[in-house]
Parts: C-alpha cells; sequence; structure tokens
C-alpha cells in the first residue's frame, strides 16, 4: 500500500473518449427521403477511484488494489427512409432500420491478493420500424406501423491472473 502524498488528488483517475459521427442523406427522387448516419465511441480504461479508497470492514486494510472500467465500445448504424407519395393504402411511409454494438467490461482485483477478475458484456440490438399514415377525410387520419426489436446479450466473468499494466 502506498499513501497518496496530496490526498485532494485522485491518482490515476482520468480517462479519454473519441465519438465519431457521420450522416448522409440522399433524395433519389421527388418522393423519397433516405437518411444514413453512423456513430462511433470508444471510451479507455476508466478507474473507479472511490472503490479503491473502501474499507468495509474498518480494519485499516483497503479492499481493493485495483476496480477500473475497461474500455467501453458503442457502434451504431442507422438507415431511415420515408416516402411521401400518396397511394390506395398510405400517403406517407416511414421506415427506420438501426443496429447498435456495445461492449463495456468491469475489472477489479483485493488488495493483497494476485487474482483479477474481470467481467464483459456485449450487446448486439437490431431494429426495424415500420409507420404509415392515411388521411381519410380532414377529420380522421388513420396510423398503423409495425416493430420488430431483436437483442443478444452476452455477459462473461472470469478470475484471471493479475498482470502489470
Amino acid at each position: 500500500m502506498i499513501m497518496n502524498d496530496d490526498p485532494k488528488v485522485q491518482v490515476a483517475s482520468g480517462f479519454s473518449q473519441l465519438y465519431l459521427m457521420q450522416k448522409i442523406r440522399f433524395m433519389p427522387a421527388r418522393y423519397w427521403n433516405l437518411e444514413y448516419s453512423f456513430h462511433y465511441s470508444a471510451i479507455s480504461d476508466a478507474p473507479r477511484y472511490d472503490r479503491l479508497c473502501l474499507d468495509e470492514n474498518n480494519d485499516g486494510e483497503l479492499d481493493y488494489a485495483e476496480w477500473y472500467y475497461g474500455p467501453q465500445k458503442w457502434m451504431m448504424n442507422r438507415l431511415g427512409i420515408l416516402y411521401g407519395r400518396s397511394t390506395k393504402l398510405f400517403d406517407r411511409m416511414s421506415m427506420l432500420a438501426a443496429f447498435q454494438n456495445y461492449e463495456e467490461s468491469r475489472h477489479d482485483r483485493k488488495f493483497n491478493k494476485t487474482s483479477l477478475r474481470n467481467q464483459v458484456e456485449k450487446v448486439n440490438a437490431g431494429s426495424l420500424n415500420l409507420n404509415f399514415d392515411k388521411t381519410i377525410n380532414p377529420k380522421a387520419t388513420v396510423y398503423y406501423g409495425a416493430e420488430a426489436v431483436i437483442n443478444r446479450i452476452n455477459s462473461n466473468g472470469q478470475p484471471g491472473e493479475y498482470r502489470n499494466k
């Protein structure tokens, strides 16, 4: 255990983040509007300083030597389509399709132990949404549609041998 020279400074408590976004709009014809967007976010390891200061049984010995969030990654692709020409079934149709991929992890090691516990979560989520509207008369409009959502989640937790970074 090493004492912090300045208890007002949280040593090794920062992280970095990258966020990218791209949007494209394309109108191939008068009644069509297509929009695509891409989003990506990445965060470096993020230490949990508050967990390193824990002494739950008040024995004067800290509970954890390491406790941090591993890199977090998030990506989303989104496609939106709008068709605005009136037909017998609808006046306007919109479709939204999206796919997301997310990963995060947590890592901790008890004080005076060599085993580093790792827990990793991965989520893949897809969605498809269709909406239609049809004006019957000036006082009545019908809205209808359908939506499907698929989520696939995976979580793994396993101890590992401690290693210096």
